[in-house]
């Protein structure tokens, strides 16, 4: 899975998902409920990731880096200078 972050001057965010499966995987269509369901898993997931004063100082795009970091040191990439 590969995503990619825009921001704009709205405190909105918009996040582009790329997720890749083998080559001839049958693929479903997903239905507007699975789509809402994704979004809901994200939101539980990041909705409380930064705390207030995180999110006053520093952008979404910020935000994205950090969890991208966070997420490596969890699989055991290690700190890099």
């Amino acid at each position: 899975v590969d995503f990619t972050a825009w921001n704009t001057e709205s405190v909105l965010a918009r996040l582009h998902f790329v997720v890749r499966v083998p080559q001839g995987t049958e693929l479903v269509q997903l239905t507007h409920a699975d789509a809402e369901r994704i979004e809901a898993r994200l939101a539980h997931r990041y909705g409380g990731a930064f705390p207030e004063g995180y999110k006053a100082d520093f952008p979404p795009r910020t935000a994205v880096a950090d969890l991208q970091y966070i997420q490596g040191l969890e699989r055991g990439e290690g700190v890099s200078d």
